[in-house]
């Protein structure tokens, strides 16, 4: 039987430098070995909806209507179910300001990142097939993803035709994403008003990080 690790990947940002470009641009990577059912897990959030964190903050759509009680427990569900994988993490940051406005820059230090870790991960990855789940929202990190796989021997293959709706897993991946921006921001005295009301510094944290750190690779 076929080994294989599923990879969902987020990320948050863009590649640009100029107008309404991001500050800040993360990718989060979240590896599950299909031998470790997850269905029972899965199950346990069946009728909860699709989890889009960003929008929960925000109230944006589909979330507008839900008062901060209810986007609380909803942020808090997501937690608890990533809490309760048998998963592991990777986020990588990059704050833009120190390339200079230069995007080959940039891609270039995400390109040597991406290398040295799927480098120095390889025994975790020898003998599974990696299935990648990702949306393909941003050409720049398909080319750099396949790139940095294809160099570093691992069997990989892209899965076709991915939205985050279809994939708790994926959703997971945007949850800890945007958590992980929110470390950033915090560490910068940047949190939003909202962002406080909904998840204060507290529990940002000594909930959200402190257990996100203990999944991580």
């Amino acid at each position: 039987m076929e080994k294989v690790i599923s990879v969902f990947i987020d990320e948050s940002g863009d590649f640009g430098f100029v107008g309404d470009a991001s500050k800040y641009y993360l990718i989060t990577f979240i590896f599950h070995n299909q031998k470790d059912d997850i269905s029972v897990n899965i199950n346990k959030i069946k009728d909860r909806p699709v989890f889009h964190a960003g929008p929960i903050i925000r109230r944006e759509y589909p979330f507008q209507n839900d008062t901060l009680e209810e986007r609380k427990k909803l942020l808090q569900s997501i937690f608890m179910f990533t809490y309760s994988l048998p998963i592991k993490i990777k986020t990588f940051f990059y704050n833009k300001k120190e390339f200079n406005n230069d995007i080959l820059k940039m891609q270039a230090r995400i390109s040597k990142d991406l290398f040295n870790f799927f480098l120095d991960n390889k025994d975790l990855f020898e003998g599974y097939k990696m299935k990648i789940y990702y949306d393909n929202g941003q050409n720049e990190l398909s080319k750099l993803l396949n790139f940095n796989l294809a160099i570093s021997t691992i069997d990989y293959e892209f899965k076709k035709e991915v939205h985050a709706r279809d994939y708790r897993l994926y959703q997971v991946a945007d949850f800890v994403t945007t958590i992980k921006l929110l470390e950033v921001k915090m560490k910068n005295s940047e949190l939003s008003k909202t962002e406080k009301m909904l998840i204060d510094t507290r529990n940002l944290k000594n909930v959200y990080l402190r257990t996100l750190k203990k999944k991580e690779l």
